[in-house]
């Protein structure tokens, strides 16, 4: 760790120049991991990018990057930032100032000293959205609902398995299906278990009998 710190403290100086017309500064490494981290078979991938970016080419770490802001090989972008963030500021009403933000950086910083900052950065998304959120806050509980199966990935850097398990005990027909596995999602050519169980469930409303899938 003392070797990624070093690394990143060299980019703040001066960014790594790159094949690409964006250069790797500190914020691309760090989004590379978020995407790379994701997905356990691109760790391979992300190592060696990684070991070559400390070897003076970013071109492959800087690829990672752009996968995460939905840049192309042609510099233009994809739509996935702008719907993502449409959805996510008509979801919530609440609006954070630029002022607000700013002032628990430290806070952000403290809880994870890589990570910290850039993730505050994300609640800048809706300070600027031209359109209000209609979102409101109101229980989750699903109350007459036919069951609902939760799916809950103990080792998924992204989605806690706590916040499914939340989920699960908030909703008044929860089932929680467990997968102890790691990357960011279990369905969908992942794990045989969980394909099976949530496949009869999503096709003809099969709740699962088995609510653990071990990795």
């Amino acid at each position: 760790m003392a070797t990624f710190d070093a690394f990143l403290t060299r980019l703040d100086v001066k960014p790594l120049p790159t094949e690409r017309s964006t250069p790797l500064r500190r914020s691309g490494v760090l989004a590379s991991l978020t995407i790379g981290f994701s997905d356990p078979p691109l760790w391979s991938r992300l190592s060696d990018a990684l070991a070559a970016a400390y070897a003076g080419q970013g071109e492959a770490l800087q690829g990672f990057a752009d996968a995460f802001t939905g840049r192309r090989a042609d510099g233009s972008f994809s739509n996935f930032a702008v719907v993502n963030a449409a959805v996510n500021c008509l979801d919530h009403p609440d609006r954070l100032t630029v002022d607000t933000v700013r002032a628990a950086m430290p806070a952000f910083a403290r809880a994870s000293p890589r990570f910290g900052q850039l993730t505050g950065m994300l609640l800048l998304t809706c300070a600027q959205w031209p359109f209000p959120g209609v979102g409101r806050e109101r229980p989750i509980d699903g109350e007459g609902a036919a069951p609902i199966v939760v799916l809950g990935n103990t080792g998924d850097p992204l989605g806690r398995y706590a916040w499914a398990e939340e989920l699960a005990g908030r909703l008044d027909s929860g089932v929680l299906l467990r997968w102890d596995g790691t990357g960011h999602g279990a369905y969908g050519g992942i794990d045989r278990c969980v394909d099976d169980r949530v496949g009869a469930y999503l096709l003809d409303g099969t709740v699962p009998a088995r609510t653990h899938c071990p990795g």
